[in-house]
């Protein structure tokens, strides 16, 4: 189905309100709101593996762990790195960082 500029069609009450909505943004915001409607199918492929679901449930993991308080704050790179090699028997301590 193409539809036209001036081409008639029914609108719903909640359809109206939301045109309301969008004609009370400022032209930056309508015409963003738009854009991200029209992108909704057809992904930015350099941005479609953020949408995928294995990196979404890790954005959930990753929610819930900071809202659970499971995070650690360091107050350089060097006290991280020897948090993190005495979580792990794995990382080698040759000297580099």
């Amino acid at each position: 189905m193409v539809i036209k500029r001036h081409d008639r069609m029914e609108v719903t009450a909640e359809e109206r309100a939301l045109i309301e909505r969008l004609r009370a943004l400022d032209s930056y915001r309508r015409i963003k709101l738009i854009e991200i409607m029209l992108d909704e199918g057809d992904p930015d492929p350099d941005q479609a593996y953020f949408k995928a679901e294995a990196w979404q449930a890790a954005e959930r993991e990753a929610d819930e762990d900071i809202a659970a308080g499971r995070i650690s704050t360091f107050d350089t790179v060097d006290d991280m790195i020897t948090h993190l090699r005495s979580l792990s028997h794995e990382i080698p301590d040759d000297g580099e960082v």
